[in-house]
């Protein structure tokens, strides 16, 4: 078995210098401010959607959960006290990381 993740990880080390060099060749030959402006533009008509879509799941999924939570702690649930604090918690970390990647990438 060791033998066999030897060998595997040195074909995708050797792979990986050969795109390397590859990249170099191409990279030469090329304009680099328009290459990063295209990539730029596709990167944001890709992420901007996504993110956009990703914002909605999350704010379905938390509104059910908090929801959800809220009818469980009106019923004296002891355990609800504290899944609530978590998803409303949860649910502010992720649209903090989904506005930093908007931030970063947009």
């Amino acid at each position: 078995m060791k033998k066999f993740f030897n060998k595997a990880f040195g074909r995708f080390f050797m792979a990986l210098a050969g795109l390397m060099l590859a990249g170099e060749a191409i990279a030469s030959s090329f304009d680099f401010s328009t290459v990063a402006d295209k990539a730029q533009s596709g990167l944001k008509a890709t992420l901007e959607p996504v993110i956009n879509i990703v914002s909605i799941l999350v704010a379905l999924i938390g509104v059910v959960m908090l929801i959800w939570n809220f009818v469980k702690r009106s019923k004296s649930d002891g355990q609800s006290n504290d899944a609530l604090v978590s998803w409303g918690v949860s649910l502010i970390f992720v649209f903090v990381a989904l506005q930093v990647i908007k931030f970063i990438f947009l």
